[in-house]
């Protein structure tokens, strides 16, 4: 019994005396990990702090802008804080606006051009509509077109005499309203209702064409 209980004692012994060992080993091991992952840690804080304080050093001057062009201070402010996240600096930043103004105008004009068109062929479309319902009209069309197409000349000649408003024509012929049924009506009827004679005697005498008076010179 007196033997079990020495050699208990030297395995406990040495089960103390080797986890102590192994104990150690591992504490020492932990303790240097530990402090590889403090010094990575602390290289990337470093990094990072280094990184912010690039970013806050940039500063950008006013941006170069073409004539006419203003930069929304929302979008500038965006810019500006992603152009620094990059580390651009002045030079680089300019020729980023410098493009992206490039590609916006470009686009905007395409645009433009687009809008302007489809309005140009909208009222040309109208227009046609517009003199062959004229043309068709049971009242004024068919073989009363000339006549009421002289009378509304005649009305618009008077109205002009008398108040001097040589542009009215220039307006008929930009806007295509001079082709309005609407208004060749109109004025056919106030001159065949209060004109001087109630037939239409013939194109009425001038230095201007009733079709320039009416449609503009272009017509």
């Amino acid at each position: 019994m007196a033997e079990e209980n020495t050699n208990t004692e030297e395995q406990n012994s040495n089960t103390l005396l080797g986890g102590s060992d192994q104990n150690s080993e591992n504490q020492t091991s932990e303790g240097s990990e530990n402090e590889n992952n403090q010094g990575s840690d602390q290289q990337n804080e470093e990094q990072n702090n280094n990184d912010n304080s690039n970013t806050q050093e940039i500063t950008y001057e006013d941006f170069t802008l073409p004539d006419g062009v203003v930069l929304d201070q929302e979008f500038s402010g965006e810019f500006s804080n992603l152009a620094k996240e990059f580390g651009l600096d002045q030079e680089k930043a300019q020729k980023a606006i410098d493009l992206i103004v490039k590609k916006v105008q470009s686009d905007g004009t395409r645009t433009q051009q687009t809008i302007e068109k489809a309005i140009q062929d909208n009222m040309t479309a109208e227009r046609t509509k517009w003199i062959d319902e004229m043309q068709n009209d049971s009242e004024y069309g068919g073989p009363k077109f000339e006549e009421t197409k002289t009378r509304a000349l005649r009305t618009l000649r008077s109205y002009m005499e008398s108040t001097g408003d040589s542009k009215i024509t220039e307006f008929l012929d930009n806007t295509g309203v001079g082709d309005s049924p609407h208004l060749i009506k109109l004025l056919a009827f106030i001159d065949k209702k209060y004109g001087e004679d109630s037939h239409v005697a013939g194109q009425p005498s001038g230095e201007i064409s009733d079709s320039e008076l009416f449609y503009g010179k272009n017509k």
